[in-house]
């Protein structure tokens, strides 16, 4: 009779930072699958051209704030081409899981919240891409509701300018990014369920 295997009991016993390191390994064996020369050329030509010659890329900067991030990177490190962008998408995404990861840790039972950002990697990062405005973006909204609900729950008002200056980065990230304004209906919504005043 064959024994039942939950696919709980190897993150029950997992170390956090072994979690942790093998999202990372995870992603870094996919940085080496293929290179895309259509959409990841075009992007990393924006972030090459970023500081030499802006004009000829001026329909990217829309993501202004991406192409300076992306464009910084590779001018401190030319050499790694494709793949250092790849990787400083792989950095992007694994501070996303990790603020993610202590915001709802005292939440979640925690065996259940790694399964879950498992998941989402395995959804995300099984193809393999190069740092753009998306990577930014959602680190910037995951930190944004972070900094709000750490402000809603200590009463501090300066957790709230943070997270207020990341609404803005993240404008800057990508125009859409604006609806993100939108967030002040969370502090109204707290507002109400916890009877505070004004």
């Amino acid at each position: 009779m064959l024994q039942r295997i939950s696919i709980r009991s190897p993150f029950e016993k997992m170390n956090t930072r072994v979690f942790f390191l093998l999202l990372f390994l995870y992603q870094l064996i996919f940085i080496f699958q293929g290179v895309d020369f259509l959409d990841e050329g075009f992007t990393a030509t924006f972030y090459q051209q970023f500081f030499n010659d802006p004009s000829s890329v001026e329909y990217n900067f829309m993501f202004w704030l991406s192409g300076l991030i992306g464009g910084t990177f590779t001018y401190l490190f030319p050499n790694t081409g494709l793949f250092g962008l790849r990787f400083l998408s792989i950095l992007f995404t694994m501070s996303t899981i990790f603020i993610v990861y202590n915001m709802l840790k005292p939440y979640l039972n925690r065996t259940n919240l790694k399964i879950g950002l498992l998941l989402v990697t395995l959804c995300v990062c099984h193809n393999p891409k190069i740092f753009h405005y998306n990577f930014l973006s959602i680190l910037l909204y995951s930190a944004t509701a972070s900094l709000l609900f750490s402000g809603l729950r200590k009463d501090k008002w300066w957790l709230f300018l943070l997270s207020g200056a990341m609404v803005g980065l993240d404008v800057f990230s990508r125009l859409p990014s604006l609806v993100n304004l939108g967030l002040v209906v969370a502090i109204a919504f707290y507002g109400y369920l916890s009877k505070t005043s004004f």
